[in-house]
């Protein structure tokens, strides 16, 4: 890869090199009938060529070194992640759980919609559409999971200081 990219950008050198100079040229006149500034004029152009290519020379050699330090670089952390164990994802969602007890008293009406927010959460669903569905704020959706969470026994296979409720 190093290689065609060296290739590429020597190309791209000569192509921007020569495109400067037909830029250049266009603009003179015909050649002057005196040989010597013609020649004194082609040396300077010769001489503007010489520092032009080795200044873009210079920009692509400092180019190349900085995308072989970022492909390096960017190999050395697709190893990492290569060799980083893969998180574990639970093979089935928890059960629908029904209105935790909060000692209060909740309303039938309102003991549906939070039955319905917990069944579409423990189906995957996103608290916008769950918010949209039941006619509540989304606020009022993850309020509602949170409650339930608090309420809820932790899970023998839960992590340490993971709720697992849903965003």
């Amino acid at each position: 890869m190093a290689a065609s990219l060296e290739t590429y950008l020597a190309a791209a050198a000569v192509a921007a090199v020569g495109g400067w100079l037909a830029f250049r040229l266009k603009g003179t006149k015909a050649p002057a009938p005196n040989p010597q500034a013609s020649v004194r004029a082609l040396g300077d152009l010769l001489e503007e060529l010489r520092r032009t290519s080795k200044s873009m020379t210079e920009s692509l050699d400092r180019r190349a070194a900085e995308l072989k330090v970022l492909v390096a670089e960017a190999d050395r952390r697709l190893e990492a992640l290569k060799a980083a164990p893969s998180p574990t994802v639970p093979s089935a969602p928890a059960p629908a759980a029904s209105v935790p007890d909060l000692a209060v008293d909740v309303s039938p009406e309102m003991k549906a919609v939070f039955d319905s927010v917990y069944e579409q959460a423990d189906r995957g669903r996103p608290v916008t559409d769950i918010a949209r569905e039941t006619g509540l704020n989304k606020t009022a959706v993850t309020l509602i999971l949170g409650l339930r969470e608090m309420h809820r026994p932790p899970a023998p296979d839960a992590a340490p200081g993971r709720t697992g409720a849903p965003r």
